[in-house]
């Protein structure tokens, strides 16, 4: 039994499927032809047919299979990158990048957030090179949703730094403007905490 050197996905295993099937039906061909080429009269010039038309079937299989394979490698390279920016993201929101962890409570509730700025720059970068379009679309969409989490507590912790400066200089309270945008930070951190690790697996079995 041979065991291939990689994971087989779904979609993996159609294409395989269907180039053994393609693979098969050439063989057979081949072989009807080989027979009538040896057994008739004209032998000579019924090779030099076989050979022909065995290099035209076998050089656009070997390109397709070719481009499969790229196809499978830039997957695996996309894949890769997008869970190390995940990777880094979740180590930011559990603490283990050592960054302060906050606590706020709105109407006897407690929620906790970081001061972490989350990076994208990988992703946002796969986007405008069109590179994540090797993954499935369904996993396309869940990295999506995440990074627009990411992207937004980015934002609004930008937002709450700049009142309390200026609330700073001008000595004021802001406590009542910006502890919504805290709570929705804390909010968005709960959500990514949730949805980045089953990606994340998704994304491996991609390697």
């Amino acid at each position: 039994m041979y065991l291939l050197p990689f994971r087989l996905n779904d979609e993996n295993k159609s294409v395989i499927l269907m180039k053994i099937a393609l693979a098969t039906d050439i063989f057979v061909m081949l072989w009807d032809s080989l027979q009538s080429t040896f057994t008739g009269d004209n032998a000579l010039n019924n090779l030099a047919s076989i050979f022909t038309i065995g290099i035209i079937i076998i050089a656009p299989l070997t390109f397709l299979i070719k481009r499969w394979f790229n196809r499978r490698a830039e997957r695996a390279d996309v894949s890769k990158s997008l869970h190390g920016e995940l990777k880094d993201a979740l180590d930011a929101l559990d603490g283990t990048s050592k960054r302060q962890v906050m606590e706020i409570e709105i109407g006897g509730i407690k929620k906790y957030y970081t001061l972490a700025f989350m990076n994208y720059d990988m992703y946002d970068s796969l986007i405008f090179s069109g590179r994540i379009q090797s993954i499935n679309h369904n996993l396309q969409q869940k990295i999506q949703d995440i990074f627009r989490r990411v992207k937004g507590h980015k934002e609004y912790l930008k937002l709450t730094m700049q009142l309390r400066d200026t609330a700073a200089i001008n000595d004021k309270d802001i406590t009542n403007i910006t502890d919504p945008y805290y709570c929705l930070i804390a909010d968005y951190e709960s959500e990514l905490e949730e949805m980045i690790p089953p990606v994340m697996e998704e994304l491996e079995k991609n390697f």
